[in-house]
């Protein structure tokens, strides 16, 4: 609602047209009117569901932690709570802040200030191209089987228990896809096949 009063209205006048539309009194409509950069800037940040804006109170803390998260993910790297809030730790001992300590309470405002959510990490997305296996099938794929019969063809699955992972659970971005690079292949394997025969 608030922001289809900054684009019916672009004067600063509060008028009474204006209040009797929305159902407020005059000097929430002011209050409102003088607020209006810092609503909208929320609204562009995608701010959903909050209904108060609060400043953070350790904005040095805030921003350096906000900026080392920006480029964890920017880096497809998976972050847990207790990686972010061992961190905002230590970026107040960098600011020689001894009253800071990293709550879940703070955490969990840390996170709804920045949109950040909890989410599934999704294998090795990052480092395939789906366009390059889509091509490869089509032009490449009727031309190696041309020449075997269907019992020399073979599909096989590799599994195993990988016991060098990084968690699969991950905060993010509200909206951003989770996906990692090379994950690790340290393992005990087991190869699975049969033939197109079965």
């Amino acid at each position: 609602m608030r922001l289809s009063l900054f684009e019916n209205y672009k004067t600063e006048k509060v008028n009474q047209s204006f209040v009797k539309n929305f159902s407020l009194s005059k000097s929430t409509v002011a209050t409102i009117w003088k607020d209006r950069d810092s609503i909208i800037s929320a609204y562009e940040k995608n701010i959903n569901g909050c209904r108060r804006l609060r400043k953070a109170e350790k904005v040095n803390v805030e921003e350096a932690l906000f900026k080392w998260f920006t480029l964890q993910r920017s880096r497809n790297l998976p972050i847990a709570d207790a990686i972010l809030q061992a961190k905002g730790n230590e970026f107040a001992e960098l600011f020689e802040d001894k009253s800071f300590v990293c709550s879940n309470g703070w955490l969990d405002r840390f996170k709804k200030r920045h949109n950040i959510r909890s989410g599934k990490v999704v294998g090795e997305a990052a480092s395939v191209c789906s366009s390059d296996i889509n091509r490869w099938i089509e032009n490449a794929w009727p031309d190696i089987i041309r020449n075997y019969d269907e019992k020399d063809i073979f599909n096989t699955y590799e599994t195993g228990l990988f016991y060098k992972l990084t968690p699969n659970q991950t905060l993010k971005f509200k909206g951003e896809k989770c996906v990692v690079g090379k994950l690790s292949k340290v393992r005990k394997t087991i190869l699975v096949y049969a033939n197109v025969n079965g």
